[in-house]
């Protein structure tokens, strides 16, 4: 008998031997078989080798910040009081040109006068001084405006406004009606809520997988279903012994100004894997050994 040999109906082989006939559905040699309804029975599901992308995902849960970079002081560039304030409590929203305070000071009053005074003279060493007293008016921090309003006549004003630059909400409030201001401190401070950071707390264990630049999901329990995306922009250079985590920030904008600081948020980061053979994980048989 040849095992190798095989005839496609009855008879007799190359060594006068009676041929026996073979079930379609008998295992080959060395293989097993086993029927559907055994295969129902143990449950058991056929899948293919695939090869793909097995990039991991880390999860971590952050907090809306404020972003410091947004902050904005309103400050006097010249000794006076402050003699009205336009805002009164901190978190009142406040634009960008909004004139937060009417100060008075006698420094910037002088300076009016005399640049005033100049105007009035005719006389050939008035005209030449007139730069000079204008450039001190716009240095003392006088507006543009009332330098032109004195060159057409107009009176020297008793205070004059100091206006925010930039658009947000104020956070401080430094000196009230009647309060004395020296150039440097701050009247109001304003910090700006065009964009905000999400800071999340990464595991030690996966953030040798974590990279500036990568891409991110975001969700919120506040807006559900809707999904933000950025990046990590940079990675916090300390890390928290006692929770093992280290803080990585992700700058979002904020359309509408939804999102609010504490905020809890939920983050994904996508890590990078490569491209590898992978099957189900009921398919993998535990040896023990790594």
């Amino acid at each position: 008998m040849i095992p190798a040999e095989h005839h496609s109906g009855p008879g007799k082989s190359s060594m006068n031997m009676t041929l026996i006939p073979k079930c379609p559905n008998e295992a080959a040699q060395g293989g097993v078989t086993v029927s559907p309804a055994m295969q129902q029975n143990l449950g058991i599901r056929l899948a293919r080798v695939e090869t793909r992308d097995i990039a991991s995902t880390i999860r971590a849960v952050g907090q809306v910040q404020f972003d410091d970079r947004l902050i904005s002081q309103v400050q006097t560039l010249t000794p006076g009081f402050v003699e009205s304030l336009s805002v009164r409590a901190e978190g009142e929203p406040v634009g960008a040109g909004r004139v937060i305070a009417q100060v008075y000071s006698p420094d910037l009053l002088g300076a009016q006068n005399e640049y005033k005074a100049l105007l009035s003279i005719s006389s050939p060493s008035a005209v030449s001084l007139r730069p000079a007293a204008r450039s001190r008016l716009l240095l003392l921090g006088a507006p543009a405006g009332l330098v032109r309003r004195l060159e057409h006549g107009g009176a020297p004003q008793r205070t004059y406004p100091v206006v925010a630059r930039t658009s947000g909400v104020v956070t401080q409030i430094g000196a009230r009606p009647g309060a004395q201001v020296a150039p440097g401190q701050s009247i109001v401070t304003i910090q700006g809520l065009g964009q905000v950071l999400v800071v999340a707390n990464v595991p030690e264990a996966s953030l040798g997988s974590v990279h500036v630049g990568q891409p991110v999901e975001i969700t919120f329990a506040a807006y559900e279903g809707e999904v933000r995306r950025g990046v990590v922009d940079y990675i916090y250079p300390s890390f928290d012994a006692q929770s093992r985590t280290a803080r990585v920030r992700i700058t979002l904008p904020n359309p509408g100004f939804h999102l609010k600081q504490g905020m809890f948020a939920n983050v994904t980061l996508q890590g990078t894997g490569g491209m590898a053979i992978v099957v189900p994980s009921e398919a993998v048989i535990d040896t023990g050994r790594r």
